[in-house]
């Protein structure tokens, strides 16, 4: 899902923005869309995810991807990754915070190892772009700023050009994103996926 829209980016560009670059822009707001949401280390969209877990000796809480969670669908703990109705964990052994995504359980010990726990739910940030640029404006926001600093640098996407005293100067970027955009992702990024 693209978490800006085309139009955003062009009202920051200016109205020297025709349509022969569409595409171009269109490509950069999915790029970008998914470069903040790797970045975040959530998921956007509110679909059904499926997401097999590590578990760790003593771990009993674990962060997931796409939230704010709408439901739980299943979760089971096995240790031969089969997850038949055996290893299903009963909703009253588990607490689900709806809002950071943290999934408790209650169950005393776990079958420890890679990708031993599988929690099938529906989460995510949004159902649509709307939804999200109501939900999450900020990010929105940052989001058609790196778009547009990106479509103003393309052909050199690692270099920004700035005019100081009449004179241009280059100089290669280091991060990802912008530092503004980047301080506005650092404030909703996932939690720690073990505590």
């Amino acid at each position: 899902m693209d978490l800006v829209s085309i139009e955003l980016v062009k009202a920051i560009l200016g109205p020297g923005v025709g349509t022969q670059g569409d595409q171009a822009l269109l490509e950069i707001i999915t790029i970008v869309s998914g470069q903040i949401e790797s970045y975040l280390d959530r998921k956007a969209q509110v679909i059904t995810y499926t997401e097999q877990l590590n578990v760790e000796d003593g771990q009993w809480k674990f962060f997931l991807k796409a939230y704010p969670i709408t439901s739980i669908t299943s979760v089971h703990n096995d240790y031969d990754r089969v997850f038949a109705s055996g290893s299903l964990i009963d909703a009253t052994d588990y607490y689900i915070d709806l809002v950071s995504g943290c999934l408790t359980i209650d169950k005393t010990s776990l079958v420890c190892g890679a990708g031993m726990l599988k929690v099938v739910y529906v989460g995510g940030m949004a159902a649509t772009e709307a939804a999200f640029k109501t939900a999450y404006p900020d990010i929105t926001g940052a989001a058609a700023i790196e778009c547009a600093a990106r479509w103003l640098r393309k052909g050199h996407p690692n270099t920004i050009n700035a005019t100081i005293g009449g004179a241009t100067v280059s100089f290669i970027t280091r991060d990802q994103f912008l530092p503004d955009v980047k301080a506005v992702l650092d404030g909703h990024l996932r939690m720690a996926s073990y505590a």
